[in-house]
């Protein structure tokens, strides 16, 4: 009769039937998923998990008989059937347990048989993962880092053929920090990229302007003295502006003969030389004018007589 059950969880059953014989009760365990399970007998044949297995668990119920002699026999002592009965058990038992023992290890060995060759084709590679068993508990705890590594190892080998920019990056890091906390700004560069390059194109001229600032500068305020010169000036002559503005119809038409008074400009001296002649003619004109008049003054007179 086998000493081992084994039973598979459906998330329900909590009840599980012990299929093989027994001296005590103490002799029979159970396991869950190779863990030991508290339980408790409902019948001589019945036992009660604590817990309800989940679905898919190991169940394992099987017997474990005490190997040191349960029946101590003495010379002279009286057999009786009920201790030979129990010595006889306890070695029945014992023999069962050993051999499903051994099935169960033999069952084992030959599932795995292929894993257990390949181990032993690596037994040298075994003995050192052995002599570093804190490192591969150390890697075990990082498994899943060492998976993400894993589901980027194309990246991992790019940083690797890259390494020596990586260590240029590393030893940047502080100047790669400044960038990123000027990200929004290096964002507003981005979209005025096109800006960027045009003020690229003009970076001599820019230099140029910037070495003569201080002329600039001193232009300016030149200029702004100049300009409020300027200004009071204008101020000073407001009425005659204002005079200006009543006769700018005048100065239109002044404006619209420009070519005939710049004739006149050119023949100024002739036109001085004419007026000059005519008011000279013209008084000796006067005068003679006179000289008549008085003459026919005279002859009326003359008339009279």
């Amino acid at each position: 009769m086998a000493s081992i059950v084994n039973y598979t969880g459906d998330g329900t059953t909590d009840t599980y039937n012990v299929t093989f014989a027994y001296i005590d009760a103490n002799d029979v365990a159970v396991t869950v998923n190779d863990v030991a399970a508290s339980f408790t007998f409902l019948t001589d044949t019945s036992i009660q998990l604590s817990s309800v297995p989940a679905s898919g668990d190991a169940i394992v119920v099987k017997r474990i008989t005490p190997v040191s002699a349960l029946v101590d026999f003495a010379d002279g002592s009286t057999l009786f059937e009920a201790d030979l009965d129990l010595s006889a058990k306890q070695s029945r038992l014992l023999s069962e347990e050993a051999r499903d023992r051994a099935d169960d290890a033999l069952t084992q060995i030959n599932a795995n048989i292929a894993n257990i060759n390949r181990v032993a084709g690596i037994a040298s590679d075994v003995t050192s993962v052995a002599g570093i068993v804190s490192d591969v508990t150390a890697v075990a705890a990082d498994s899943s880092d060492i998976g993400t590594v894993a589901s980027n190892i194309a990246n991992v080998n790019a940083t690797g053929s890259n390494i020596s920019n990586v260590n240029s990056v590393a030893a940047n890091a502080s100047n790669i920090n400044a960038v990123a906390a000027d990200a929004s700004d290096i964002g507003t560069v981005a979209t005025s990229i096109a800006n960027v390059n045009t003020t690229a194109a003009i970076a001599s001229d820019i230099s140029a302007v910037s070495a003569i600032g201080s002329d600039i500068t001193t232009a300016a305020s030149t200029f702004d003295a100049t300009l409020v010169a300027n200004v009071n000036s204008l101020s000073l002559i407001d009425d005659d502006i204002t005079n200006i503005s009543a006769i700018s119809a005048n100065i239109s038409a002044v404006a619209g003969d420009a070519t005939d008074i710049g004739n006149v400009a050119t023949s100024l001296a002739n036109i001085n030389l004419v007026a000059s002649n005519i008011n000279s003619g013209v008084l000796t004109a006067v005068n003679d004018y006179g000289s008549v008049a008085n003459a026919v003054v005279s002859t009326n007179d003359y008339g009279s007589v």
